[in-house]
């Protein structure tokens, strides 16, 4: 026989729901975007407001940085979010920059439909407590 639900049990089996769901929102409305030119996709690098870009260099190969940054005659990132690995790629190297943007819209739809979701549960949660007498 399967137990009452408790509130707190609840609140908490939505919490979780709702942080995976936003997580995969976010990453669903963050897309790469090439720059029109390497001195274009360079200069947003250098504002430093970049999470993450993708940098071909001359030889074709293709590498993911993060909180890439423009230092010097180098293009200067992280291989990956928990590592503190650092890797400098020569600026004359690079070939083609592609930068994470997020996609307002689709951010603000995703949002939108979490919250809808996230408040049918409390009101679902609600009216099940409510039936059962508890």
């Amino acid at each position: 026989m399967r137990s009452t639900p408790t509130p707190a049990r609840i609140s908490t089996r939505l919490a979780r729901h709702g942080a995976i769901a936003l997580t995969m929102v976010q990453s669903a409305c963050a897309s790469m975007h090439g720059a029109e030119s390497v001195e274009t996709g360079l200069a947003e690098l250098a504002r430093g407001d970049v999470d993450r870009a993708r940098v071909t260099v001359a030889s074709g190969t293709v590498v993911m940085l993060y909180s890439p940054r423009v230092q010097g005659d180098s293009v200067v990132g992280f291989r990956d979010r928990g590592s503190r690995t650092r890797l400098a790629i020569p600026r004359d190297s690079v070939r083609v920059v592609e930068t994470e943007q997020l996609d307002r819209g689709r951010s603000a739809l995703g949002l939108i439909g979490i919250s809808a979701a996230v408040t049918a549960g409390v009101i679902l949660a609600a009216l099940l407590l409510l039936s059962t007498g508890s």
